[in-house]
């Protein structure tokens, strides 16, 4: 993403990167990664692609993103996966049990109609994981298993990306509708 561009966007609540960080130590994968692993607060889920940041497309998005009306979802965050992006790059992610969620779909489905009806092209789909690392050391031999981390997500936002330091910038955010996922509760230490 260019600094500038704007997209929707899922964060990361920052009241479990410190569950991210024990789930990492506990195999090592924290000193594999070293510098590599992205700042906790850039984290997030993409619920579109790269969008125009000029005035005009930000008050056309911010209209669309007052009129979603999606129910909240929880991502069970269940693996560390890697792969190699188009770039060559190794990239680190959280993914979820199910590649897409009937909620993520719902919302990214809403999103993607409204932003091609205002004009802006086709948007690619998006699964469900939050990128831990974009350029990561080394790949993972397998899928990592891991005690789930529950994402709740009763929110999403308009985001603009900055840089010095590289970071997604809220433009406006708005509450999702009440979800009929079961309570946003963290499994046990042992629950796998």
């Amino acid at each position: 993403m260019r600094k500038g561009e704007v997209f929707f966007l899922v964060r990361f609540r920052q009241d479990l990167v410190s569950a991210v960080m024990k789930t990492l130590a506990v195999r090592g994968h924290d000193e594999q990664l070293g510098n590599a692993l992205s700042n906790p607060g850039n984290w997030h889920q993409s619920i579109s692609d790269a969008l125009p940041g000029d005035a005009g497309s930000r008050a056309r998005l911010r209209a669309l993103g007052a009129r979603v009306r999606a129910p909240a979802f929880r991502l069970d965050l269940t693996r560390i996966c890697s792969r190699r992006g188009s770039d060559g790059a190794i990239q680190w992610s959280l993914r979820a049990r199910e590649e897409k969620p009937k909620g993520l779909l719902a919302l990214t489905e809403l999103l993607r109609v409204g932003i091609q009806a205002e004009g802006f092209g086709p948007q690619a789909g998006h699964t469900a994981h939050v990128t831990l690392s974009y350029r990561a050391p080394v790949e993972l031999v397998e899928a990592v298993r891991i005690v789930p981390i529950v994402l709740p997500v009763d929110e999403f936002e308009l985001a603009e990306c900055r840089d010095r330091p590289y970071r997604y910038e809220t433009i406006e955010r708005w509450p999702l509708l009440p979800g009929t996922d079961p309570a946003h509760e963290q499994p046990g230490l042992f629950a796998l």
